[in-house]
């Protein structure tokens, strides 16, 4: 029930992912749902002999059109596919089984252009709070013992970047001297 409360709820969100357990389990939910309504609408089509039956799953699938359209576009993100591919349904005769087929594909298990699998997700430790941050990367640029003037210079202006303690246990962090650059590459 969870599954289908959750897509409701993220019915304008296409950015993200969306496992294939939500969306069956959406599909599934909204088949019963349907189902359930075919059964109301037959009773009360003998009970009145009036066809009420087409205006509730109207109003239905009018209801859940975009959280249904919002579900496929992460699902087909999630297994590595643009969104755009949902348009395939629309082709005669093949496209609902090409789009069915796509819908059943497997996840992809890591970083993809639409987002992060949630995999990926737990298995990352959780980020530190603003101050933990703040701490870990002084005490990363920052020696051990306290800013450390040199020996030219007075002792009111620090250079931590030649005092710097290491970053790990295992490597120390590189010193700069005057004037030296630094090159980002890949």
């Amino acid at each position: 029930m969870h599954y289908y409360v959750d897509v409701l709820k993220r019915y304008t969100q296409f950015a993200g992912r969306a496992s294939r357990t939500e969306f069956w389990m959406f599909t599934l939910f909204n088949f019963f749902v349907f189902l359930l309504m075919q059964f109301i609408g037959g009773l009360l089509a003998l009970l009145t002999h009036v066809n009420v039956f087409m205006f509730l799953s109207m109003v239905y699938l009018l209801a859940v059109f975009l959280p249904s359209l919002t579900l496929t576009v992460r699902r087909l993100h999630d297994s590595g596919h643009s969104g755009w591919w949902a348009l395939v349904g629309f082709i005669p005769m093949i496209g609902w089984i090409w789009l069915f087929i796509l819908m059943v594909l497997p996840s992809v298990k890591d970083i993809n252009d639409h987002a992060v699998a949630a995999e990926v997700v737990q298995s990352v430790a959780p980020m530190p709070s603003e101050d933990e941050h703040a701490s870990a990367v002084i005490g990363a640029v920052l020696p051990k013992d306290g800013p450390v003037a040199p020996k030219d210079e007075p002792a009111s202006a620090p250079n931590v970047i030649e005092d710097a303690a290491p970053v790990s246990s295992t490597e120390a962090a590189p010193t700069l001297s005057k004037g030296a650059q630094i090159e980002i590459g890949e």
